[in-house]
């Protein structure tokens, strides 16, 4: 490509030069720089702010130093839009803007009216969203039904249906119940993991036991547990994701700790027992035992039992002692003890005492059953009472089952429940007269107790759960010592050996020697 030469004139000296450059303005480099420095000098002399006139944008010079709008202490400012000295005047500056914020109500992310008024408009466009989705007649009418109870609704984003309708969705309200919650967990003898994040793992040969988190403002707590000197009985897994090591599973097996997993539905999935040789010959004696002498004598400790629990029906349960034991069949013993129960949870009929709205149908507890499922009986819980009883029973299982299975027993072979395929009937049997204990611990504790909505969350069956962080006081509170389920096994084993030998059942707990 050839080459022009051009005369110019330079713009700072005045000097007639020739170049063939295109996009030379002076005649030499020395003539730039001073004609450069003249600029600047001019727009300090001005009082305006030095700027670069040839890259076509401002450029800012950096102050020597500034005033910290929070501590007035002087600094010097690295960035043009810098007002604070440091992260802690920035973090206390901003705590301070967003109480102003939630006391005039105007924060539309940390609550007050405008955040009311999100919500509204959110759910809204989730109901109008659902609508799109060619929902047939009995979903239109469902849904209807949900939204006049004014309940949130989640969407399924695979079939449009309502995935997990919570009785309430509102952020606030769901991080304050887990802080309240979480502030009452005392974690003794049995610990539970619930949330997000839990995890089991040693160090040091010493379990360190992490619970989940529950809220967004959870601090998980954590318990470093030392061989020989824990007072730990049992470990409770109801959490959503964590971690377990496997050096973590021997160290639990050699402390006799039990480890219980359950699901969303408090249901018991797994229970960690130590391996121990099989004991052939209680097996034989639990197989061939008479199966109504010892029904009778559970059913008669279960209605002692309950009978202390419940001073109000004390004589109707000694009536029915009386005719438990001169029941001739097993399924006489079956009708006696529902009969009885049914007499129980009457004398349990409670009114609950809630801060703010609630259900009406949760506005008292009056009856065990459940209305969900036409066999389940209480299984699926309707009623917070019953998912919280629901929660204590299946934890006590677990630990029934794991006692059983260390002794030598055969958890589905059992007197008073009838054998099913995948049923522990012998752990369901040994936990009737340890019922009414966990009763009066949870029912006399929520009576006394202030509840609110976001305490608990309702599926879309109607299926009531708790808030995790509530999970952990529930067992908590009704975790009963490892010695008294030792002493209900121990009581069994003894009525095998002694109705071989021709002994009939007692109906009073004494362990065996």
């Amino acid at each position: 490509m050839s080459t022009v030469e051009r005369e110019l004139l330079c713009p700072h000296c005045q000097t007639l030069f020739t170049t063939t450059r295109r996009r030379q303005v002076y005649c030499s480099q020395e003539c730039s720089a001073q004609a450069l420095r003249d600029r600047l000098a001019q727009f300090e002399a001005e009082g305006a702010p030095a700027r670069s006139t040839w890259t076509g944008g401002p450029r800012w010079r950096r102050p020597r130093s500034a005033s910290c709008e929070w501590c007035t202490a002087t600094f010097e400012p690295k960035r043009k839009e810098q007002r604070f000295c440091g992260p802690e005047c920035v973090r206390e500056a901003g705590q301070v803007r967003l109480e102003e914020l939630r006391d005039a109500g105007t924060d539309p992310a940390h609550g007050g009216k405008a955040a009311d008024v999100r919500r509204e408009a959110l759910s809204r466009r989730r109901v109008q969203h659902m609508a799109l989705k060619g929902m047939d007649a009995a979903q239109r009418q469902y849904l209807a039904r949900v939204v006049e109870d004014g309940r949130p609704i989640v969407i399924d984003e695979h079939d449009g249906t309502p995935q997990h309708i919570h009785f309430n969705l509102d952020g606030d309200a769901w991080r304050l119940a887990g802080e309240r919650w979480s502030r009452l967990a005392r974690g003794e003898s049995v610990l539970t993991l619930t949330g997000h994040g839990s995890r089991l793992s040693v160090d040091k040969d010493a379990l360190i036991v992490t619970a989940g988190r529950t809220h967004s403002s959870d601090e998980p707590a954590t318990w470093r547990l030392e061989r020989g000197t824990h007072k730990t009985e049992a470990i409770v897994i109801a959490g959503h994701s964590g971690t377990l090591s496997l050096d973590a599973l021997q160290w639990c097996q050699d402390q006799g700790i039990a480890i219980l997993a359950l699901d969303r539905d408090s249901r018991l999935t797994s229970v960690v027992s130590p391996r121990i040789a099989s004991y052939a010959e209680l097996r034989r004696l639990q197989y061939d035992a008479d199966a109504l002498p010892l029904a009778r004598a559970l059913v008669g400790m279960k209605l002692r039992a309950s009978a202390e629990a419940r001073p109000q029906v004390r004589d109707v349960m000694e009536e029915h002692s009386r005719l438990v034991n001169s029941a001739p069949t097993l399924q006489a013993v079956r009708l006696l003890e529902g009969q009885a129960g049914m007499r129980y949870w009457e004398a349990w009929r409670l009114n609950l005492r809630w801060r703010g709205h609630a259900p009406a149908t949760w506005q008292a507890f009056t009856q065990r059953e459940s209305p969900i499922g036409s066999q389940s009986g209480a299984r699926f819980a309707a009623h917070p009472v019953n998912a919280m009883l629901n929660l204590a029973y299946t934890i006590l299982a677990g630990r029934i089952e794991r006692a059983c299975v260390t002794t030598g027993l055969d958890p589905a072979i059992g007197y008073l429940h009838a054998d099913h395929d995948g049923r522990e009937s012998l752990v369901w049997d040994l936990i009737e007269p340890l019922r009414a204990e966990v009763d009066r611990r949870l029912l006399s504790w929520v009576e006394s107790t202030v509840w609110t909505r976001s305490d608990f969350a309702v599926d879309r069956t109607g299926v009531v759960r708790c808030h995790p962080a509530l999970v952990r006081i529930v067992v908590e509170r009704t975790a009963l010592p490892e010695r008294e389920i030792g002493d209900v096994v121990d009581w069994l084993i003894g009525t095998l050996r002694g109705q071989a030998l021709g002994h009939a059942p007692s109906a009073v707990l004494v362990a065996a020697g």
